[in-house]
């Protein structure tokens, strides 16, 4: 196996939540050959799962620090099309704290806590997303969004 294929193995066990113990295994050889968000990520997964709590949070430090606007962008969405809308929202937060000149963050984070019924604080996020966006028609589409939530 490659990086990958260790990570690939640990990934499918973390999200169906089996096999967890051996799975950190295969994350740690994944890291040792190509250390890199996606495996310190799911490092950070297994560990939380097994209830490592002071390993788990220093794994989620490490995946962080690794991790582009982009990747954790990226896992926002995934954590939001599987239903994890709390993950989703932690994520996307971590992201803004991290990345908070970028308006697609604040962008995101709104989108994941309109989801959640969170419309005060969509609209505050959406707002500075708004005041910080350049292209024409992400303007656009976040003043739409910004109208059908103080409609609701």
């Amino acid at each position: 196996f490659s990086w990958r294929g260790w990570y690939d193995a640990a990934r499918y066990c973390s999200l169906y939540e089996v096999n967890q113990e051996e799975a950190l295994a295969w994350v740690y050889r994944s890291i040792g050959m190509n250390r890199n968000f996606s495996n310190l990520w799911v490092r950070f997964e297994l560990l939380e799962a097994l209830d490592r709590d002071a390993e788990a949070e220093q794994a989620r430090g490490e995946a962080l620090a690794a991790a582009t606007e982009a990747e954790l962008n990226q896992l926002g969405y995934e954590y939001m099309a599987s239903a994890r809308l709390d993950r989703a929202i932690q994520v996307f937060a971590s992201n803004a704290e991290i990345h908070p000149e970028s308006w697609n963050v604040h962008d995101s984070l709104a989108e994941a806590l309109a989801a959640r019924g969170h419309v005060e604080e969509a609209i505050e996020l959406y707002t500075q997303a708004l005041a910080m966006v350049d292209d024409q028609d992400q303007k656009v589409r976040i003043s739409r969004t910004l109208e059908e939530l103080r409609s609701r």
